[in-house]
């Protein structure tokens, strides 16, 4: 009988040389236990890389694993004597750091049943199934589809009928559709942060790519999934659809962080967090008239092309202090026809000008790459990134993550890296090879166009 859970958030592998060590904290394992909480199930949450933050050790090729020791991680499960472990693997460059925890699962105790989730698996389950530590795959969301699993395991019941899972039958790896997403977000209960040390990640004090400017500071969602159709995102593969919390399910979580935590600053992670206009400002509006002076700031970014002066204007008001625009390209042909992103050039400066008058820190990403654009258009993306006059500028090389129309594209045409691993699935490393671009180029004009744009032209230092 399944009734004792434990869920892992894994150690992470990071090349330091592109890739800072952050602390946030595990949203999506946090969901899942408040839902199993919910149905009865005993659950703890381990978060082995915030748990050992501290510890890092050295790997091959510049990398550096950071998180609790093997042995750490074992004596945890040994411990807790978990009847099922349920592991993340939410990116796909961090897959062998979730492999390496089933196999400390399965050296504890043979018969722990082992779930992995995450967008990794949920875009190649059967490769993930491979691995013979990996009992199932609950692809896409959970919250639900992770109790059926353990009633159905419970009860004898019939595999076949649970939603997105991914199993065996003798040496067979069979796949469920995932057939339905959670439409009534507000039913799901708020994510379980008393199961986790908060304090930890309040000291860490960086959950994102730069520090916070209050603390302490948390994340949170209030949508999932996306209206739009990025040709490089897989956010549809992991979330299906675009759906919202109600404006008042959110500002009772706001409540809630505030009063219990003291929270002074809130992570937007929403993939459109201002897409519905309407439902922003209401949003925006609960924030200053339930007045509580906190900052926050979207650190995945905010879609330029749902932006207005208004928007903009009751933002600030609300305590946005920043604002991170996903521009991507200065050539509205990249934009348009390769990426399949409704930004419009010519509608970008005035609203990056404006936004600046506000007095709001204004950063952009711009992503250099995509399969199908030439060096010219490269650099008049640089060239545009180098005229709007922002305070900090981000340029990820265009990478093919699998379950992406990208991925698929280069895979077709012969543009993948012989050698391609998904753990150098990372947006500072090439990997791809076009008629127009090698890896090295883009790694190149990158690295320099970041430190150009962000140091030499601002009279700065530039870091190491």
């Amino acid at each position: 009988m399944i009734k004792k859970i434990l869920l892992i958030y894994p150690p992470s592998t990071l090349m330091f040389s592109i890739e800072p060590k952050r602390g946030a904290v595990p949203l999506g394992l946090a969901y899942l236990a408040s839902s199993l909480i919910q149905e009865g199930y005993e659950v703890e949450i381990l978060d082995t890389y915030v748990e050992g933050y501290e510890t890092e050790s050295e790997l091959d090729r510049g990398r550096t694993r950071v998180g609790l020791s093997r042995q750490e991680i074992s004596k945890r499960i040994s411990n807790y004597k978990p009847d099922l472990v349920g592991i993340s693997c939410m990116f796909t460059d961090h897959w062998e750091d979730s492999y390496e925890v089933s196999s400390i699962v399965k050296e504890v105790e043979e018969n722990i049943l082992v779930v992995m989730g995450g967008v990794h698996p949920t875009v190649v389950p059967e490769i993930v199934m491979q691995n013979q530590n990996i009992d199932y795959v609950l692809r896409s969301e959970a919250e639900v589809s992770l109790p059926d699993l353990l009633k159905c395991l419970n009860l004898k019941g019939v595999l076949s009928k649970v939603d997105g899972l991914v199993y065996r039958e003798g040496h067979k790896i069979l796949t469920n559709t995932k057939k339905t997403f959670i439409e009534d977000l507000d039913a799901i209960p708020f994510p379980s942060r008393d199961l986790l040390d908060m304090e930890k990640y309040f000291q860490i004090g960086r959950a994102y790519r730069v520090p916070s400017k209050h603390e302490p500071a948390i994340s949170m969602v209030t949508s999932r999934c996306c209206p739009a159709h990025c040709y490089f995102c897989s956010t549809h593969q992991m979330m299906g659809h675009y759906r919202l919390r109600s404006v008042q399910n959110v500002l009772e979580e706001v409540d809630h962080l505030v009063y219990t935590y003291g929270m002074r600053e809130i992570y937007f992670l929403d993939d459109n967090l201002i897409y519905d206009k309407t439902r922003t400002l209401k949003l925006l509006d609960g924030l200053i008239n339930r007045r509580y002076n906190l900052d926050w700031h979207d650190p995945n970014g905010i879609a330029i092309y749902s932006l207005d002066e208004e928007l903009i204007d009751k933002m600030q008001e609300s305590g946005c202090y920043k604002l991170l625009l996903a521009i991507e390209s200065g050539d509205q042909e990249v934009l348009s026809t390769i990426m399949h992103k409704p930004v419009d050039l010519k509608e970008v400066k005035r609203l990056v000008k404006y936004a600046k008058s506000t007095g709001m820190v204004v950063e952009s990403l711009f992503m250099v790459g995509s399969p199908g654009e030439t060096k010219d258009q490269i650099n008049r993306t640089i060239n545009l990134a180098r005229s709007l006059d922002l305070d900090y500028v981000t340029f990820p090389i265009a990478t093919p993550f699998p379950g992406t129309n990208f991925y698929q594209e280069c895979k077709q045409k012969g543009y993948l890296v012989k050698d391609l691993r998904y753990e150098n699935l990372k947006f500072g490393i090439g990997n791809i090879i076009t008629p127009e671009f090698t890896p090295e180029y883009l790694q190149e004009i990158r690295h320099k166009a970041w430190q150009d744009i962000n140091f030499r032209e601002k009279g700065l230092e530039v870091p190491n």
